[in-house]
């Protein structure tokens, strides 16, 4: 519940400013390092699988120096901060889910002519979806 209000409010901020405030990306780091760190006081999980949960987020900090930030490096950090969060299997669904959902959203607007093919997107609202998508079924 934490992690998807946290996602609402940088999905929130970047569709308005199209940039992640750095206050944002603080929050919900020292957040995130408390809640694993007391799941691991608790036995919940091993350290090992809390390093691995960030893999995937410092992997796109990677590729957004690579590419010159064709993708943000804001994204890439809330990716790592999910990974505070999320074990590793349930952050790649989240990944993998909300890289279809911006596709199909992408082809629509590409195909109704609405947008040029340099438009960028902001990946956060759909990060948000995804995960309040995977959230439901784990509950359903």
């Amino acid at each position: 519940m934490l992690l998807n209000l946290y996602l609402f409010w940088g999905a929130w901020q970047d569709l308005q400013r199209r940039k992640i405030r750095n206050s944002y990306l603080w929050t919900g780091g020292i957040g995130g390092i408390v809640c694993r760190w007391v799941s691991w006081i608790m036995g919940e999980f091993s350290f090992a699988e809390w390093i691995t949960a960030l893999i995937p987020g410092l992997i796109l900090l990677l590729i957004a120096k690579i590419t010159e930030e064709k993708i943000g490096t804001g994204d890439g950090w809330v990716i790592v901060i999910m990974g505070n969060f999320l074990n590793m299997r349930e952050l790649w669904y989240v990944i993998q889910t909300a890289i279809i959902i911006v596709f199909l959203f992408s082809v629509i607007l590409l195909c109704s002519k609405k947008v040029g093919r340099e438009c960028q997107i902001p990946f956060l609202p759909f990060l948000w979806v995804a995960h309040t998508f995977m959230w439901g079924l784990h509950y359903v």
